[in-house]
């Protein structure tokens, strides 16, 4: 199975109930340690299916509409700060990959 990365502001709230909808199985949580990152982050180790794809899909634009910090991280690639398009073109790579 594909993980996938997320990474959102510590003080979006929001963002980090619409992870917990995902369910305890498919989504863990990491607060960094000050010394080795960022104390205004937190990581989200989200595990992509297809029953999940569609939901990340969600609040990964929902993230970039209402201009809250995300970062994406898959298969060693990093998407931030990133075009709409440019996300949707990637979930959707992740949901034909979930597919096969």
């Amino acid at each position: 199975m594909t993980s996938l990365t997320l990474e959102l502001s510590r003080d979006d709230i929001d963002g980090k109930a619409q992870l917990e909808t995902l369910g305890s199985e498919n989504v863990v949580f990491a607060t960094p340690d000050h010394f080795e990152g960022d104390v205004h982050v937190i990581t989200a180790i989200v595990t992509v299916t297809t029953a999940t794809v569609g939901a990340l899909a969600t609040i990964i634009k929902a993230r970039i509409a209402a201009r809250q910090h995300i970062k994406v991280k898959i298969r060693g690639i990093e998407v931030s700060g990133a075009d709409l398009k440019d996300v949707e073109r990637f979930l959707d790579s992740l949901d034909a990959d979930n597919k096969q």
